[in-house]
């Protein structure tokens, strides 16, 4: 299993995910990004505010997957 962190990007900066989750493939971690970035879009929106991004990154801090966080990426308009 390797260990995948979930950074959250946008434009107050970024916030870095120090702790991670293990899953045994990176599609596991693309679903829990996903999931993250939905739970951050609803909280997004109450404030007002859009845009920015989930960037999945491997234990050395290489982005290897990013989930926008727009409506439009989960299938909501």
């Amino acid at each position: 299993m390797a260990r995948y962190f979930f950074d959250v990007i946008n434009d107050r900066g970024r916030a870095h995910d120090y702790q991670g989750c293990d899953f045994p493939s990176l599609d596991g971690a693309k679903r829990q990004g996903e999931l993250i970035a939905i739970d951050l879009l609803v909280d997004q929106e109450s404030e007002g505010r859009v845009g920015g991004k989930i960037a999945i990154c491997d234990a050395m801090g290489k982005e290897l997957f990013a989930i926008p966080l727009q409506a439009q990426a989960f299938g909501q308009a």
